[in-house]
């Protein structure tokens, strides 16, 4: 990791500096040059890196487990274009959703690219001062959607940033063309880049879609089963002739038919969960945090959800005349498990949710899993609810399963701190070294094949590496190697819920992140208000109860594959479901013969 190479640089500076110490005050003053040089340097490396994004090729990827899975990205590519592969991809996206396409690899929003502005230079005129137009590092130049065609160049790029818990993950990024039809008849090609987990090498189809299509196709058997039905000629007679005279009765029956209809239509849209969760909006997500971009770290409670969220909610009252789908109305407690919910699964899937809704809507259906699977045996509390005694008892347990901190990382209160704890266990390894290569020396002695010293050396410092990280573990309850968990709780506690007031980022939202969230509000809400509907579109789901992001192995777990209303869940990256493993079936032990000495 470039972590740790940043490490042992500091490291050997510090040596250099102490050798200095003792040599005379040039070697001093010159010491205290180089260090001050290595801190600008430093500190010059990470604005540039936090401003391009340091999309590079996979050769430039320091770390041989990045090169490793920065490689398959592009093996999936070759293999694809093996077999009539014309490079013609789409955007594996909800219809609603647009991404832009950039100038420059390493951008995923529109706000890291309008980050990556550099200010403008003044030029003096004699007229006047003229500001020159402002040059970026990235550009936006198109926006894209499911169904825009797209062809892949064949160029990538790789970038490593950070994720919700502050670890390095590999981004991929793809170099696209698009074409653009002009008035003039002419196609115009605009190439630049996009994240590659966005494109999908198969048509792309809604969540929604698949369920709809089912849906028509049922009623339209049904249509056609009693097709004969309808088209009986009628036996009625007229009573009267056709006359093209309006009549004033019939003109006021036909305008009260339509009244009718239209107040039939409203009671029907009010009886949708896009429609009530658009009315909940308001009360749904609010900001706990003044200024939105600063977590907090003074905790008075251990469940952050209770202490920062819940006192708002239980002030806060459903619309009036909004009512559940059974004509009941919405209780404190369903305000409370939607916000519960929608809180934590856009900390969790915001990233995931333009590849579809059946990620958001997986997590809910697990945590809704858990919560059932505590309340059929309490005993279960201890592993899906975590400090079951200190939530507020006005809580269900969808909503405790919900914002409980060690099931979620977006609630825990401090996370580990790979940085340090990478530091001690290099300076562990620093102290045991002199032994493991005093082990190695010996060894080297007595072996037939000898070892050069510098590979005594490096089997040393390994061996002393993995020493060090059994004793240098990470302890919650000192606190050692942890750090604040800011950027979990700023997701959690300040989403995006209002498209006029700034959140976690400190600045409002842009359109791509109100929808973001206004589908998760969705998703949320239909898993609480319309249980039925929502298990039957998750029925696949029934059975889990455990979730990863970006790993292959979890415990002694087993992986499942699953899909929500037709759409796969198989984005490695996103989402990863598991199972207990079945138990192994016991070997009956056989009776051992008794042997006969003739």
């Amino acid at each position: 990791m470039r972590i740790q190479s940043l490490i042992r640089s500091s490291h050997a500076l510090l040596h250099f500096i102490s050798y200095c110490k003792f040599r005379g005050p040039f070697l001093i003053a010159f010491s205290r040059w180089l260090f001050l040089f290595a801190i600008t340097l430093t500190i010059t490396i990470m604005k540039f890196e936090t401003a391009a994004a340091q999309a590079v090729p996979v050769d430039q990827l320091e770390d041989a487990e990045e090169r490793n899975l920065a490689r398959e990205t592009i093996d999936e590519y070759r293999a694809k274009k093996g077999f009539d592969f014309t490079n013609q991809v789409q955007l594996d996206i909800e219809p609603n959703m647009q991404q832009s396409l950039y100038s420059a690899p390493g951008f995923t929003t529109d706000a890291d690219c309008s980050k990556s502005k550099t200010p403008p230079k003044k030029r003096k005129s004699k007229t006047a001062e003229r500001l020159p137009p402002p040059s970026f590092i990235c550009n936006e130049l198109a926006q894209l959607t499911n169904e825009t065609p797209l062809r892949m160049t064949g160029q990538f790029r790789f970038a490593i940033q950070k994720d919700v818990d502050g670890d390095d993950v590999v981004v991929p990024f793809s170099e696209v063309e698009i074409e653009n039809k002009l008035g003039n008849g002419e196609v115009q090609k605009t190439i630049g880049w996009i994240p590659h987990d966005l494109i999908t090498y198969n048509n792309p189809i809604s969540s929604y879609t698949r369920s709809a299509a089912s849906k028509i196709a049922s009623k339209v058997s049904s249509a056609w089963d009693s097709f004969g039905e309808w088209c009986k000629p009628s036996q009625i007679k007229p009573k009267a002739p056709m006359t093209t005279t309006p009549n004033m009765k019939d003109i006021e029956a036909i305008a009260k038919k339509q009244a009718a209809d239209e107040e039939i239509l409203k009671n029907s849209k009010r009886k949708t969960a896009s429609y009530i969760a658009e009315a909940l909006g308001p009360e749904i997500g609010k900001c706990m945090l003044n200024p939105p971009d600063k977590p907090p770290r003074l905790f008075t409670n251990e469940i952050p959800y209770d202490e920062f969220a819940l006192p708002t909610m239980l002030k806060s009252k459903a619309p009036k005349g909004l009512k559940k789908p059974d004509g009941k109305e919405i209780t404190t407690e369903e305000m409370i498990e939607i916000d519960s919910l929608a809180r934590t699964i856009f900390a969790e899937m915001a990233s995931c949710e333009p590849f579809g809704a059946q990620y958001p809507m997986a997590v809910a259906r697990i945590i809704k899993n858990r919560g059932k699977a505590v309340e059929e045996n309490p005993k279960k509390a201890g592993e899906f609810i975590p400090l079951n005694d200190k939530h507020d008892s006005r809580k269900t347990l969808t909503s405790r399963a919900a914002t409980s901190p060690v099931q979620f990382s977006c609630w825990n209160q401090k996370i580990i701190d790979n940085v340090a704890l990478a530091e001690g266990v290099e300076e562990k390894a620093e102290e045991l070294y002199p032994a493991q290569l005093d082990f190695m020396q010996k060894l080297n002695l007595k072996a037939k094949k000898k070892m050069n010293k510098k590979t005594m050396e490096n089997r040393a410092m390994a061996n002393a590496r993995q020493l060090a990280k059994k004793e240098i573990r990470p302890n919650a309850k000192t606190g050692a190697f942890y750090k604040p968990n800011d950027s979990g709780l700023l997701h959690s506690l300040c989403p995006p819920s209002d498209p006029k007031q700034p959140f976690y980022d400190n600045r409002v939202p842009d359109s791509k992140m109100t929808t973001i969230w206004n589908s998760i509000l969705k998703t949320s809400t239909e898993a609480v208000l319309f249980p039925v509907q929502f298990d039957e579109r998750t029925e696949k789901l029934a059975d889990v109860k455990h979730y990863t992001s970006g790993r292959s192995k979890f415990y002694n777990m087993v992986p499942v594959k699953a899909s929500v209303d037709g759409r796969p869940i198989n984005r490695f990256r996103c989402l990863n479901l598991w199972k207990p493993a079945p138990p192994k079936p016991a070997e009956s032990a056989e009776p051992r013969k008794k042997s006969r000495r003739g």
